[in-house]
């Protein structure tokens, strides 16, 4: 699991909220292989990444944002429809 690191009140930040993104977005994809295949790359790389071990380059990393902001608003298979209380 990621872990964030506090330093005072401040995280140790770009890194690792890089490396949250690539779980998220390995998440809303089904996994891990499927967001290598979606961004061409080695899953073993986008581990790493996801990992905290290295820095995905700034183009892997807004690819990543666009994956999660285009699925942001579909629904899982495994999640239930909200509803409202009447």
């Amino acid at each position: 699991m990621l872990r964030a690191f506090c330093m005072g009140n401040e995280m140790k930040t770009e890194e690792a909220a890089r490396a949250l993104a690539i779980r998220r977005a390995a998440t809303m994809m089904g996994g891990l292989e499927q967001l290598a295949e979606r961004l061409n790359l080695p899953e073993r790389q986008l581990d790493y990444w996801m990992r905290d071990i290295g820095t995905p380059p700034d183009t892997v990393f807004f690819d990543v944002i666009d994956i999660i902001i285009e699925r942001a608003g579909k629904r899982s298979a495994e999640r239930p429809a909200y509803r409202a209380a009447a």
